[in-house]
């Protein structure tokens, strides 16, 4: 997560073996907190996000209101077949706008 602005640009980047047919990011949400504040609130939910492949890359911009630290929480997900996914939670770094 980078900022520009009022403006954080998120790229996001998930790669498995070659055997998964489906991977992307479960629960991938932006949140916020005040700048000083110890906890964390959802700011917006892009929701599930797949790629009918090995790898998935999100790359989004967000207009964001200022005074505030955010970062970007996400499951990286894997499904090799019909019995076996796997999930690996992901937190970003933080940026104050």
């Amino acid at each position: 997560v980078s900022v520009s602005g009022n403006i954080i640009n998120i790229i996001a980047e998930t790669n498995g073996s070659t055997e998964v047919v489906r991977s992307g990011f479960k629960n991938f949400v932006v949140e916020r907190r005040k700048n000083g504040n110890y906890s964390w609130t959802e700011y917006y939910d892009y929701g599930d996000l797949y790629s009918d492949s090995f790898a998935a890359t999100l790359g989004t911009k967000l207009a964001v209101e200022t005074g505030y630290q955010y970062r970007v929480s996400c499951k990286h997900y894997a499904k090799k077949n019909f019995l076996l996914t796997q999930t690996i939670a992901n937190t970003s770094n933080i940026v104050i706008v």
